[in-house]
């Protein structure tokens, strides 16, 4: 019975800070700035970047998590996941 109420608990913290899309979309634009190494490419991704993430990337809310899978411009695509109000990369791959 503790072991259940342990679990909901937990399940209760992860559901509660579980990031939004909108969170996502902030983080992995400040994600390309932080890879780029130009002042002019930093004024285009804070130009375009926010609607680039949201155009090409899916999401899915697992309620204690999120998956989020964006497509880069080079047929690679990214896998993050949402998990305790912070993100986390997965993996990164060609696609073909």
């Amino acid at each position: 019975m503790r072991a259940l109420l342990v679990m909901g608990i937990i399940a209760l913290i992860l559901g509660m800070t579980n990031p939004s899309e909108a969170e996502y979309k902030e983080w992995f634009t400040k994600q390309m700035k932080d890879q780029s190494e130009s002042d002019l490419l930093d004024f285009g991704i804070d130009l375009l970047g926010p609607d680039y993430v949201e155009k090409e990337t899916s999401y899915t809310n697992y309620i204690v998590f999120s998956m989020y899978k964006t497509e880069l411009q080079n047929a690679t695509e990214v896998t993050a996941i949402g998990l305790f109000s912070n993100f986390f990369f997965v993996s990164k791959s060609k696609k073909e």
